[in-house]
């Protein structure tokens, strides 16, 4: 009925209004394009999804033997990281951290704060522990001093001036 749908949604909007002031910053977003991207999904986190199918642990280890040979992935056996570059909404990030299993920290990154608000309320209902969720610009990745066992990064790369070479070569001196 409609009450319940607006009174859940309004439910669900206060968590994440809630859940937004906690979401962890890197600092500011300085670039222009970042910062019109971030305003836009600020105002418009999307996707905003339901549902999802709950994977199955070692769904994910599966799929990596398909183009990894076992010496590579040797990690998988003991607790290791993964980077999810531009969660938005967290649909993919919460997928990945259920399916890698228990041995698997995440940390999944983007722009607004809004949408990783949304990542949270979901994580907290598909009881997702192994995830966190920052506030970051992709090209300030470095400043976390941080490496990683696996990236993932879906519908990212696009936001980029250069997706092949995101960062500012650094000007040389000249003669």
């Amino acid at each position: 009925c409609l009450k319940t749908f607006i009174e859940t949604y309004l439910a669900e909007y206060a968590e994440e209004a809630s859940l937004k002031e906690s979401i962890e910053s890197a600092g500011s977003i300085s670039r222009e394009a970042s910062k019109l991207i971030a305003e836009n999904y600020e105002q418009y986190p999307y996707p905003r999804w339901i549902s999802m199918d709950v994977p199955e642990p070692g769904k994910r280890h599966r799929r990596l033997r398909e183009f990894f040979g076992e010496s590579e992935l040797e990690f998988l056996q003991r607790p290791f990281s993964v980077l999810v570059a531009g969660c938005g909404t967290g649909n993919k990030a919460i997928e990945y951290a259920l399916s890698y299993g228990n041995h698997v920290q995440v940390l999944a990154v983007d722009l607004s704060r809004a949408s990783l608000a949304y990542a949270a309320r979901m994580a907290r209902k598909y009881q997702t522990r192994n995830i966190s969720f920052l506030q970051i610009d992709l090209l300030d990745l470095p400043k976390l001093n941080r490496t990683f066992d696996i990236v993932e990064c879906t519908g990212v790369l696009h936001h980029l001036r250069d997706p092949v070479d995101p960062v500012p070569a650094t000007p040389q001196p000249g003669p």
